[in-house]
């Protein structure tokens, strides 16, 4: 009787250890949100609404283009995390690596009830019969897969941070995990430097490869969909230096 009475009181308190981390979690993630939301307001009543560009123009790389919602952690392989009320977490791929991709012809989903370690690759993006390999911010079992992104892979470029999410993740390690993840202004800070990075990755392509000369635009900025245009080599160099893909280095 009195084992049964311990185990109960064991099963009881690690219960609240978990309801404490989300609970945690979401208190980061409103904090964070109420602060994006208002510093937005400002910004909006400070500048005149935007026009759309026109069809035809080539849209260029920028902070602006590739900016992330507030209450998502983000992870340096360019990959998200979201945790909800239950502690479920669901991933995605960034707005920045779809930008510089360009098309998108296939995505590799994992299979429900694989088992990942951070660091290791989760799913893959096919172009042309190229693969970008991503890796998983945390440790976990999948347990759901977005169906329609295998139906329809723009969706990750159109709609990466709602639609086009690519699993669910059954974490078990989360505590440790978000620790390594960035939040917030962070985020904002550590997008401009991969673009100014990415300018100086492809600068050196492209003098390698004087064709690339054209997706520079005057004042140094680089249209979107440049590494369609990089040979094997140029997007293995990627994987490795922004996507964090050590399986790619080790080959």
């Amino acid at each position: 009787m009195s084992r049964g009475v311990k185990g109960e009181g064991q099963n009881g308190g690690s219960k609240m250890v978990a309801v404490f981390v989300v609970a945690t979690f979401i208190s980061i993630i409103l904090v964070d949100g109420a602060l994006q939301w208002s510093k937005a307001r400002k910004h909006k009543l400070l500048q005149s609404p935007s026009r759309e560009s026109e069809a035809g123009v080539q849209l260029t790389l920028s902070p602006d283009r590739v900016a992330a919602p507030s209450g998502l952690f983000f992870d340096p392989g360019h990959t998200w995390l979201s945790v909800d009320a239950s502690g479920r977490t669901r991933i995605g791929l960034d707005a920045f690596v779809p930008a510089v991709l360009g098309r998108i012809d296939a995505v590799e989903l994992p299979p429900a009830g694989k088992v990942v370690s951070r660091g290791e690759r989760l799913f893959a993006i096919n172009q042309a019969g190229r693969k970008a390999y991503f890796i998983t911010p945390a440790d976990g079992v999948v347990t759901a897969v977005n169906a329609n992104i295998e139906r329809d892979p723009a969706l990750l470029k159109a709609d990466p941070y709602r639609r086009g999410w690519v699993c669910v993740l059954k974490p078990t390690n989360l505590a440790t995990d978000v620790k390594r993840l960035m939040i917030g202004e962070e985020t904002k800070d550590w997008i401009r430097r991969e673009i100014d990075r990415f300018k100086d990755f492809f600068s050196h392509r492209a003098v390698q490869h004087l064709a690339l000369g054209h997706m520079m635009q005057d004042g140094g900025e680089i249209t979107e969909g440049v590494l369609e245009l990089l040979d094997d080599q140029s997007w293995e160099l990627f994987s490795q230096e922004f996507l964090r893909d050590e399986t790619c280095a080790n080959r």
